[in-house]
């Protein structure tokens, strides 16, 4: 179970059984409101303060509401349970001006079950003194307890239909309609009452989901959702404290805190069958109707390396065990993403190229898996788990690769890193080289006669680079032939490579895309490329400053041995993580304000991968 809050501590995000599908609020909101002094007000209203963090080294949440003019907080511990479907809260309710006011807090939701507003029903279920939503195989069970009662109210009613805006109007005047059910595009709003004259009262919830209403779970008592709080605390700490990188402690605290929370964060994106989700934030929605709650392999497999690197193997085997299933023998590679149930994901990449049929694949994406597959091997020598990958993807994917290319040995066109363009493309290019030879050593130890073609093939592309991708003018290299826009990608491709970012050409490179995609304000960072148009926030500027690009910039300045730039730049990724430890996939150039998703997975992926290369660079030999 997933869940995601915007600033107004509206839930907007609720994914089960698989992390990020199917989405159950799909965007919408679910709303928190506080009826005090003859009115209500939502946490949208002006006059709340939300104060949002985690507890150090887990994801129990701790968030702070405060109304100024009534002088009111709430304090909110929640957490999911590490072991079932379950989420709870622990709600503190405080009168600051020591009035002794009676309170009620609102609880409301609009759930498009199975992302759908079709055929949803919520109803009280008075035997459990509870509220149920339900649709198909998705269920879902409301409830609450104050310390004195359970529901006071509650009120079942069509939202967003007919120009109904649903049961939370309901609550204006503090009192719900006792509505018992409802069908169809539905929500609900429950009423709770807390008595403040002797002091703070709690009100503790839960929600539990099954596939049936029959396997809902009643309400747990007060202690059983501490204890849940509590689990989910302990296996955050466990799952932080399982290893450290030697040196680590040497590392400034701030570096420390978001290192050890993108690990959370990534491994809060990888569902139980073995996806790794980019994102799941359904703001990006407002664009456009589509999110980021897919498996990019290209993205899966950059985090799984990092959790491998972190001591953390069973994400990366979990996630090649997933990979093998997304092929088929008659088309051993990728297609652009993937649902987390394995299903092709939505796509922009046409089946027709210049009016002929095409396949549309992204090849570095199949590259980059397949060279996970050997750095996986190498670090956990699991000899079966390597032959069964390789038999059901690993093999096809390398004849798929041999197959892929011209007359000069090169690639042949496919979508770039960043899925916008057709053609061939240097980091693509330097994934298949890396690919190739990662699968001429698997191929050698498992007695494959296939190597010595892998071999040659990876030699040819080698020496085929810098005729290929070389600009001979200006001395840099180019993100694709005759194209001379600067972009971030040619020197992850350089990286990539172990180039050696010394030699002439890859240092002037670096400099180019340092020089011309810094963002010139106190912001700072790096755009992905020159005029890039992706959520483009201003024209004065060349892009908005990517967490990515900018660590891809301080792993060149980590082996050129400029860590003074290195740290400036780690320094500059805690400066723009949100109050609970979040990366952005880029930020405002003027503001620093979120833009597009976040958290993005590969943004704390890359930010730990950093950690790790400046760890190995200042390393005191043993």
């Amino acid at each position: 179970m997933y869940l995601a809050y915007d600033a107004h501590y509206q839930l907007r995000d609720l994914t089960w059984p698989h992390v990020g599908y199917p989405n159950h609020i799909n965007g919408e909101r679910a709303r928190f409101g506080v009826w005090c002094e003859g009115s209500v007000a939502w946490t949208d209203a002006p006059e709340w303060t939300v104060a949002m963090a985690y507890e150090p080294g887990c994801l129990v949440g701790v968030t702070t509401l405060t109304h100024h003019g009534w002088q009111i907080r709430l304090t909110i511990t929640e957490a999911v349970d590490p072991e079932q479907p379950l989420h709870v809260r622990r709600i503190v309710a405080e009168d600051l001006a020591g009035r002794g006011r009676t309170i009620r807090v609102f609880l409301h939701a609009y759930l498009e079950i199975g992302q759908s507003d079709v055929g949803n029903t919520a109803f009280y279920w008075a035997a459990h003194d509870a509220i149920v939503n339900y649709r198909g195989e998705h269920a879902f069970l409301f409830g609450g307890r104050t310390e004195s009662e359970g529901l006071s109210q509650y009120s079942m009613g069509i939202a967003k239909f007919q120009g109904l805006e649903g049961t939370w109007r309901d609550a204006d005047d503090g009192e719900l309609g006792m509505n018992p059910i409802a069908q169809g595009s539905v929500d609900f709003t429950a009423r709770y009452d807390l008595d403040l004259a002797h002091g703070p009262a709690t009100l503790w919830t839960w929600m539990h989901a099954a596939h049936h209403i029959d396997d809902l779970q009643p309400a747990p008592p007060a202690s059983e959702i501490e204890n849940v709080i509590e689990r989910a605390r302990a296996s955050g700490h466990k799952f932080t404290s399982h290893s450290e990188p030697k040196g680590f402690v040497s590392l400034p605290e701030s570096w420390r805190k978001l290192y050890q929370h993108s690990l959370i964060i990534m491994q809060a994106n990888c569902d139980h069958g073995g996806a790794i989700l980019a994102a799941n934030d359904s703001d990006i929605m407002a664009s456009n109707r589509a999110h980021y709650s897919y498996c990019w392999p290209r993205d899966g497999a950059r985090i799984a390396e990092v959790m491998d690197q972190s001591g953390r193997p069973e994400t990366a085997r979990a996630f090649l065990l997933f990979a093998r299933h997304l092929v088929r023998p008659h088309r051993p590679f990728f297609l652009q993403k993937y649902r987390p149930d394995g299903c092709v994901g939505a796509s922009w990449h046409p089946w027709v190229h210049q009016g002929q049929p095409v396949v549309p694949f992204q090849e570095d994406e199949t590259a980059l898996t397949l060279s996970l597959l050997r750095s996986h091997f190498d670090l956990t020598r699991d000899q079966l788990m390597l032959e069964d990958v390789w038999q059901h993807f690993g093999r096809g994917a390398a004849q798929a690769m041999l197959a892929h290319r011209d007359e000069r040995g090169m690639p042949l066109p496919s979508w770039d890193l960043w899925e916008e363009r057709y053609d061939v493309h240097a980091f693509t290019t330097a994934a298949v080289i890396r690919a190739l030879e990662d699968a001429a050593h698997l191929a050698a130890h498992l007695g494959d006669d296939f190597a010595p073609a892998l071999t040659e093939a990876a030699h040819t592309m080698r020496v085929g680079f810098d005729a290929t991708f070389l600009d001979p003018e200006r001395g840099v290299y180019l993100r694709r032939p005759g194209d001379t826009t600067v972009d971030a990608s040619v020197l992850a491709a350089l990286l990539h490579l172990d180039t050696d970012l010394t030699q002439t050409a890859a240092h002037a490179t670096y400099q180019m895309v340092v020089e011309r995609l810094s963002i010139p304000t106190a912001i700072g960072g790096l755009a992905r490329y020159e005029n890039d148009y992706y959520h483009r926030a201003s024209e004065w500027y060349t892009g908005n400053p990517w967490v990515i690009s900018t660590l891809w910039a301080a792993q060149a300045e980590i082996r050129l041995g400029h860590l003074d730039l290195a740290r400036q730049r780690l320094d500059w990724c805690v400066h723009r993580a949100t109050s609970t430890h979040l990366l952005a996939e880029q930020f405002h150039p003027e503001t620093g304000a979120p833009l597009s998703v976040s958290p993005l997975t590969w943004s704390h992926a890359e930010f730990v991968g950093t950690i790790h290369d400046f760890l190995r660079a200042t390393a005191v030999p043993s």
